[in-house]
């Protein structure tokens, strides 16, 4: 039991080691940004199941349409620009 104990501090103090070098090369505002994006999840996660794959199947409607309006020859033209 207490070998397992070292073990799991040591591996411990490896993965935060291994956040800090990650973090090293972030910028504020992309560590901003994940942490935000992380809440984000973390509150998605919280809400009932039914109303999460609704949302889903809302975000999956929403790239088919996306997809379908850029197959539109005219969204293919090298100028076309939407505001």
């Amino acid at each position: 039991m207490i070998e397992f104990e070292v073990r799991k501090k040591r591996t411990r103090a490896q993965a935060i080691a291994g956040f800090r070098a990650l973090a090293d090369d972030l910028s504020f505002n992309e560590m901003r940004q994940i942490v935000e994006r992380d809440a984000t999840l973390k509150m998605i996660l919280l809400l009932p199941e039914p109303l999460v794959d609704q949302a889903l199947a809302i975000g999956r409607a929403l790239q088919a349409c996306a997809a379908h309006r850029h197959s539109l020859p005219e969204d293919q033209e090298e100028d076309y620009r939407k505001p």
